[in-house]
């Protein structure tokens, strides 16, 4: 008898999480149109390739606007905070619009770093 329990305890302590990753791993598959943060991420990549000192960005989603246009093109309203030219760091409003293509590459299709 005490077979019996454990076999079915421990086929059923290995069925449940097999079957709760065949789960997750099926709902999650990648969005073809972008999701906030990874469209936030590419923005940010995008800012760094203009900023002096990249290095010292420090961005906050948290605070950024992004919205979704349609399917793949995001608008990303936030700041960013890094050294100048002359080592003082400042805040730098940013307005950035970003695609992915039906490729699943980002690209960047408009940014605005001094009137957002």
């Amino acid at each position: 008898m005490k077979r019996k329990r454990s076999g079915a305890i421990t086929g059923a302590v290995i069925a449940v999480p097999l079957a709760a990753f065949l789960i997750f791993a099926q709902s999650h598959e990648p969005d073809p149109c972008g999701d906030r943060v990874e469209a936030f991420t590419y923005a940010e990549v995008f800012i760094k390739q203009r900023l002096r000192s990249p290095s010292t960005a420090v961005f906050e989603f948290s605070t950024a606007r992004v919205v979704q246009r349609e399917c793949g093109t995001w608008a990303i309203v936030s700041f960013v905070d890094a050294k100048n030219a002359f080592g003082a760091v400042v805040r730098t409003p940013l307005s950035v619009v970003v695609e992915k293509r039906h490729d699943g590459e980002w690209i960047l299709r408009s940014i605005d770093m001094e009137n957002s």
